[in-house]
């Protein structure tokens, strides 16, 4: 009798988490979080003739250590069908309209070393916290064909006042086919002096072509790539590729990898690389991950040796 109590209760229990993936109800909500850290470092170390005059050596050692919390929501404006492919491409797929924001938090730690025979040697370290939150919103139009995009945030940093920056940003697009699309994408970023963190300044444009496109390999497995160019007057960089690419083994599991190369005048260079996964426990939870960091080489000089590398965790949750 306990055996035959038990073989049902398993039975019932397969049924209950079986059941989300067999209904593969449309959702209208995404909500998630994330946690992310970020470390940063630069190295210049010099050796000098002393018949120059500026002493025998300079040792400077900056880094930048970074924690963000994030929490982000979109509403989608009809529901969004899950059926069509990766549960994690739903919205794509189902070219749904939506409106997203979100808010996040950056805590700094900055540390600054300088060593010297002929210049003043010193230590300083600092803590600092960003505050940022934005709005976007993704519209497709009436013939399922054409969409447009357009976000605004800003960023602000405590105790530094008149360090606050906007970002704006807006897309055209299309969809070629069932499963890819081509948009061409303009972003600003203005006002303040911009953060401390690597790679980010005020002032700045971009002017991106994106392209994404989901296919059919073997059996149930499908793969999606992703693709922009980006035109940049930002400081150290010109040019920018990125491309990342994610296998599917089944709708609820999706993994790959990601690079990005960026160059100013073909001389400095950076290459940017990362690991990824998302899988749906269900229909409506999800966990994912990334990791990601960079290789510099150019110009710099032989001295100077640049870290960087982040980690991401998110959860995300759909109705």
């Amino acid at each position: 009798m306990r055996n035959t109590v038990w073989s049902r209760s398993a039975v019932v229990g397969a049924a209950v988490l079986v059941a989300p993936a067999l209904a593969q109800e449309p959702f209208q909500w995404e909500i998630g979080g994330a946690f992310s850290q970020s470390e940063f470092s630069r190295t210049d170390n010099q050796v000098f003739d002393p018949a120059f005059g500026f002493g025998t050596f300079l040792f400077t050692e900056s880094t930048v250590d970074t924690d963000r919390f994030r929490l982000d929501a979109t509403w989608f404006f009809e529901p969004v069908e899950s059926n069509r492919g990766p549960l994690e491409r739903a919205a794509f797929l189902d070219r749904a309209s939506s409106i997203s924001a979100f808010a996040l938090r950056s805590e700094l730690t900055a540390s600054a070393i300088q060593l010297s025979d002929a210049l003043p040697s010193f230590s300083e370290q600092a803590e600092l916290a960003e505050n940022s939150l934005g709005f976007g919103f993704r519209y497709v139009l009436p013939d399922d064909t054409w969409f447009i995009e357009a976000s605004v945030s800003r960023r602000d940093t405590e105790s530094i006042p008149g360090n606050a920056s906007d970002q704006y940003a807006i897309a055209a697009g299309r969809y070629l086919g069932d499963r890819t699309a081509v948009s061409l994408r303009i972003d600003r970023s203005e006002g303040g002096s911009g953060s401390i963190l690597p790679g980010t300044s005020g002032g700045q444009d971009n002017y991106s072509l994106e392209i994404t496109h989901i296919g059919d390999l073997w059996g149930d497995w499908q793969y999606a790539v992703d693709s922009s160019l980006t035109e940049s007057d930002q400081d150290f960089v010109d040019l920018r590729f990125d491309v990342s690419g994610t296998l599917y083994p089944s709708r609820y599991l999706g993994f790959g990898a990601q690079a990005s190369v960026s160059a100013e005048d073909f001389t400095d260079q950076s290459k940017r690389y990362g690991a990824f996964g998302r899988w749906f426990v269900n229909d409506a939870w999800s966990v994912s991950a990334r990791y990601e960091w960079t290789d510099f080489e150019g110009s710099f000089g032989d001295g100077v040796d640049i870290d960087d590398d982040a980690c991401e965790l998110r959860v995300d949750y759909r109705f």
